[in-house]
């Protein structure tokens, strides 16, 4: 990480850091129970819960924003949080989109559709996303 005119700059090498941090999370949530449970839009105890499939879609929200910050090393060096904050937004999936696990849980069988099942699977990769984007956020 570089500071240039008091602003944080992320070098690849960081960002590769913190996506094995994200990573690493869900093997050990006590990483990330420091921030407080008021830090993130989900219960962190879900972790210690969450199935095989769950946990690979909060991967695969990891992925995703892990991506996207590699794509923007193709035009700069470095990037600051301005700039890691935008690409985390582009990510971003509205409240109305996404369904929890308690209310995805509740649903009685006959009434799972393939839109609840992909809101609930959008759910889980914006866990994966959150995650990643504290370590840039949480100092």
């Amino acid at each position: 990480m570089k500071i240039l005119n008091g602003n944080r700059y992320y070098e690849r090498s960081d960002i590769a850091k913190y996506y094995k941090s994200a990573c690493n999370c869900l093997l050990d949530p006590s990483a990330i129970e420091k921030k407080g449970e008021n830090y993130f839009n989900f219960p962190i105890d879900f972790l210690y819960s969450a199935d095989t499939e769950e946990m690979e879609q909060i991967k695969l929200g990891i992925a995703k924003f892990n991506n996207t910050l590699s794509w923007e090393f193709s035009t700069e060096s470095a990037l600051n949080l301005t700039r890691i904050e935008k690409c985390y937004q582009t990510l971003y999936i509205s409240a109305s989109q996404k369904i929890d696990n308690q209310t995805f849980k509740k649903t009685h069988l006959e009434n799972i559709t393939p839109e609840l099942v992909s809101k609930y699977e959008s759910w889980l990769s914006s866990i994966g996303t959150e995650i990643f984007f504290s370590f840039f956020t949480y100092q």
